[in-house]
């Protein structure tokens, strides 16, 4: 990958050098080489932008978001999804919007932020319903339930969690994928758990 990178400068082929400069940032990455591996996602996002390679930008940008999480840096993390955002918009990508709005709201709940967390699930979902019904989509529907349904349970509205719950579950059935609905099964276990039915948690356990 390293030998191709002046090949691929001084032909002008600009779009093959942010594509090598990713797969090399994953190689570090895989080796734990986090911040070597945002130096290298970095340099490709800025070749994206300054083409204006409104295409592969929201690959790259997944990557900077993805290591930034790792390093703990969720504000970065945040304002760079914000900002692949707003490419997905440009695009018109309402699947894209959906998945990136989904994410968001993942690293406001993991930095304890329930109340925005709950919002951009909301919004991907709103923004998914007039997708085809495909496989992904509605899986991806599912995960966002999945996940409103944790913010409520950790906040002590477990009815709300429950019917969160439910709605996955059913959708993780409807397109065969038991290893979502075992998930659903766990988190409807710890909700009876926390209510004092250690009885019913087991059964659910079981059923998983």
């Amino acid at each position: 990958y390293e030998r191709a990178l002046p090949g691929f400068r001084k032909a002008g082929k600009t779009y093959y050098e942010s594509v090598t400069l990713v797969s090399i940032g994953g190689i570090y990455e895989s080796l734990g080489s986090t911040e070597k591996a945002l130096d290298l996602y970095s340099l490709a996002l800025q070749i994206d932008r300054i083409t204006g390679d409104l295409w592969h930008e929201p690959i790259t940008v997944a990557n900077v978001v993805r290591v930034f999480d790792l390093l703990g840096r969720t504000s970065n993390a945040i304002t760079y999804s914000e900002q692949g955002l707003k490419v997905q918009e440009k695009l018109g990508d309402k699947g894209g919007i959906s998945t990136v709005l989904h994410n968001i709201g993942v690293l406001y709940a993991n930095s304890g932020d329930d109340k925005k967390a709950l919002d951009y699930y909301q919004r991907s979902l709103d923004v998914a319903k007039p997708l085809t019904r495909t496989v992904f989509v509605l899986g991806s529907e599912a995960a966002t339930l999945v996940n409103i349904g944790r913010v409520y349970s950790r906040t002590g509205m477990t009815q709300q969690a429950q019917d969160q719950f439910g709605a996955a579950r059913a959708l993780y059935k409807k397109i065969g994928y038991r290893e979502g609905e075992a998930v659903v099964l766990n988190s409807i276990g710890d909700l009876h758990l926390a209510a004092g039915n250690p009885p019913l948690a087991l059964g659910v356990y079981n059923e998983s």
